[in-house]
């Protein structure tokens, strides 16, 4: 889809991702999921978030293996050190 997509169409579709996200991670309370859990489920995401103007123009390998790939195991990763300790 990103490349059927003109700039402007790629951040819609980004915003768009972003919203569903957040609304869905918050309805995970409703599954009984602790609030510090869906946190922790947000920080990624609001990583992304401040990151995203950067990522469009820099088209490093190490920036997309690293960090944005990197950023989908960080949740998990957290939520592996909460629940243990």
């Amino acid at each position: 889809m990103i490349t059927n997509f003109d700039e402007r169409g790629i951040d819609i579709l980004f915003i768009i991702s972003i919203i569903t996200f957040f609304v869905l991670s918050i309805l995970l309370k409703q599954t009984g999921m602790q609030w510090i859990n869906i946190g922790i489920l947000l920080i990624p995401a609001l990583l992304l978030i401040t990151i995203y103007r950067h990522a469009k123009r820099n088209f490093s390998d190490y920036l997309y293996y690293l960090v944005l790939d990197g950023l989908m195991m960080l949740s998990g990763l957290f939520l592996w050190l909460m629940n243990r300790f």
